[in-house]
């Protein structure tokens, strides 16, 4: 479909006047609207009410591609910020009229619309991605609230956005997060505290241990030594 559509592009422009050089294309007058119907002329022409697509000298309503990308245009004015149906698919224009592709956030809710050039509309983005507002995580088009795996470690997001250096509460127990935003595991030191997050990738607080030097367990409860000694770590 784009490559007819280049080709017929390049062809109207030679007909109508238009100078292509350096893959540009522009104007070099403007139609009498009269002249554009009786001579049955196509394409996106200027004329003195303004720029309108034409199909034999008929405004048109549709997809067209024009410029490198498709747009949409009803009774031949470009429409922009939109949902468009055609060839039973959903499309988005953005606001410069172009159909968009890759992940894109309309409205709080992003959507998939494909990265290979066909624009159509595939469903709700989930996961870690860029929709147009940076990087953030996504389920089923919805910000998200919680733990994520990926990139093989887990990660708290809030609203979609990876969280750094803050405790974070799931499923009844207590985590942590570090600066790279990883959930961390081991004795780390947070603050003038010792805590420790067991060492078999549940991450979540077992023991911490503050100025009293004794070791507490995660419900503030004092821990035996057997409990410490079995963790691994010295009383």
């Amino acid at each position: 479909m784009g490559k007819f559509f280049k080709t017929v592009m390049l062809t109207v422009a030679a007909v109508v006047g238009f100078n292509v050089a350096s893959g540009t294309v522009q104007q070099t007058h403007a139609d009498e609207l009269q002249t554009i119907q009786a001579q049955h002329k196509s394409g996106y022409l200027g004329t003195p009410q303004g720029w309108f697509w034409f199909e034999n000298g008929k405004k048109y309503t549709g997809f067209r591609y024009y410029m490198g990308t498709y747009y949409w245009f009803i009774n031949g004015v470009r429409q922009d910020s939109g949902w468009r149906n055609a060839w039973g698919m959903t499309y988005y224009t953005d606001n410069q009229g172009r159909a968009v592709q890759g992940n894109r956030e309309i409205n709080g809710i992003a959507y998939n619309f494909g990265n290979n050039g066909t624009f159509f509309l595939r469903g709700k983005s989930s996961g870690y991605l860029d929709a147009g507002q940076g990087w953030l995580w996504y389920e089923g088009g919805q910000r998200f609230t919680g733990f994520r795996n990926y990139m093989g470690a887990y990660y708290w997001f809030q609203n979609g956005v990876r969280q750094q250096n803050k405790w974070e509460d799931a499923w009844g127990m207590r985590y942590y997060v570090g600066a790279d935003g990883r959930t961390v595991q081991g004795a780390q030191v947070i603050g003038s505290s010792t805590y420790y997050f067991g060492n078999n990738n549940t991450f979540y607080l077992r023991f911490s241990k503050d100025y009293t030097a004794r070791w507490h367990r995660a419900n503030g409860q004092f821990a035996s030594r057997n409990e410490i000694a079995a963790n691994g770590l010295a009383w």
